[in-house]
């Protein structure tokens, strides 16, 4: 949503001097100078919205927001002339709204492109290339072996984000909606998965690695889909309003000079991503 516009002090003053008509003549003449300035103001800060999902973002000991999604926007605002950014926390299944209702100016949380969702806001170009996976308990005792396990009547449950695009390849796969419990965070899903609530939890093949490599000898990572079949690709990029075309542009410029560079990968090595992270689309 457009920044609402201001009209200076002396045209008000003006308008009030001369009459209402005076006001619409004078208004109506600076409309094109007014917009200009605020097609551009992003320059100055933009909000940036996340959701807790480690590898992609999360707050460290340190109390900084982190991860491979904010980090890149960094890098990407800096480069593309934005003086300052800010962050702000919200729900997963929250950031679309916000983003829509201009709370925030950009979302950065490893957001999936998809068809439904490009129905309401303007995506970047692709920043990361992920797969589904499952986080179960060390050793998989359940025998789980991917989605389509978790039935009506199969005795397993599975986390999954509200909104995440893993609900719906759990639906696609099978998956009862039964066996389905559906959490606002990751860390709501690993308390569940550590007191036996659930038996595993559905979420990108990064942020679960993510989550073995904090507790190795709690959890282990399994494919999201049975062994044998192709997995989804899945591309993540950062969103915009849909009429926010000069934003997203200097993303997108900002993005081809960086994404795949040396740079880049030794930045997302941090999280846990490689070189095959780097969608081919570049």
């Amino acid at each position: 949503m457009p920044a609402r516009i201001r009209v200076p002090r002396w045209v008000s003053v003006l308008a009030l001097a001369v009459g209402g008509m005076s006001l619409l003549f004078v208004t109506s003449a600076l409309l094109p100078l007014l917009h200009t300035d605020q097609s551009e103001s992003w320059r100055d800060t933009i909000r940036i919205g996340y959701a807790i999902e480690p590898p992609y973002a999360f707050v460290n000991k340190n109390g900084n927001v982190t991860g491979e999604s904010p980090e890149l926007a960094r890098i990407v605002a800096r480069r593309a002339g934005i003086r300052s950014t800010r962050f702000v926390l919200c729900d997963f299944n929250r950031l679309i709204d916000a983003l829509v209702a201009g709370e925030i100016d950009v979302i950065a949380s490893g957001m999936f492109i998809t068809p439904k969702r490009i129905k309401r806001i303007a995506f970047s170009q692709p920043t990361t290339t992920v797969h589904p996976g499952l986080l179960v308990q060390r050793g998989n005792p359940h025998k789980i072996d991917g989605y389509g396990a978790f039935t009506a009547g199969s005795g397993v449950r599975v986390a999954v984000l509200n909104g995440s695009v893993e609900q719906g390849y759990l639906l696609a796969s099978g998956a009862s909606s039964s066996a389905m419990v559906i959490v606002q965070t990751p860390q709501e899903a690993l308390t569940a998965l550590h007191d036996n609530a659930i038996q595993a939890i559905a979420l990108s093949a990064p942020t679960v690695s993510f989550m073995v490599a904090s507790s190795p000898s709690e959890f282990e990572a399994i494919a999201g889909f049975t062994p044998g079949e192709a997995p989804p690709e899945e591309h993540c990029a950062f969103g915009f309003r849909l009429n926010d075309t000069s934003l997203r542009q200097a993303f997108d410029a900002a993005l081809a000079g960086y994404l795949g560079t040396q740079e880049h990968i030794e930045m997302i090595s941090r999280f846990g991503f490689d070189r095959s992270a780097v969608p081919q689309t570049r």
